[in-house]
């Protein structure tokens, strides 16, 4: 069996087709998926996602929706890791440093789930761009009980994408 290790099918642009798309992936092969939050906006959808059989997710806020995250947001993920052991790991966290003028705020972000993932002891999901070596330098200061994922690119994508994992399981 197939596993998605990454697909987020809470976004809208599956609402119109979602049960279409489980079954288009199953009938190739994948038959279990992994939805991550991006949003807090998000988190109720990806939770309801999560009650498919076929199905397991996480919560986070990514970098790429920083102009949406709130400071407040840290500590309603903080709850929500608290209050739903279904949640398979925390993510999607990260930095994407194609965007200069946030980087600041997405280390805030990612350092302060990265210390909730070891409270909770819940593998990570890392989106990474352009910060491979930062980003594994920082995972391992932080020396993280649960293994985690990541997927990052450095050059442009159209000429390599490398997907990592990293820790012990």
């Amino acid at each position: 069996m197939l596993i998605d290790a990454h697909c987020h099918l809470d976004f809208t642009q599956f609402d119109d087709d979602r049960p279409e798309v489980f079954e288009a992936a199953k009938a190739v092969g994948v038959g279990h998926f992994i939805v991550p939050g991006t949003t807090r906006d998000r988190w109720q959808h990806v939770l309801t996602l999560g009650g498919r059989e076929d199905t397991s997710v996480c919560l986070g806020l990514h970098p790429y929706f920083i102009d949406q995250h709130q400071e407040s947001d840290v500590e309603a993920l903080d709850q929500q890791l608290s209050e739903h052991p279904e949640l398979v790991a925390l993510g999607e966290c990260g930095i994407d440093a194609r965007f200069t003028d946030t980087l600041d705020a997405q280390w805030r972000y990612f350092d302060a789930q990265l210390k909730l993932a070891k409270r909770h002891s819940l593998p990570v999901v890392v989106h990474c761009v352009h910060a491979n070596d930062k980003v594994a330098k920082r995972l391992r200061q932080l020396e993280l009980p649960q293994a985690g994922l990541i997927h990052a690119f450095q050059v442009p994508l159209n000429k390599q994408r490398s997907f990592l994992t990293w820790g012990s399981s």
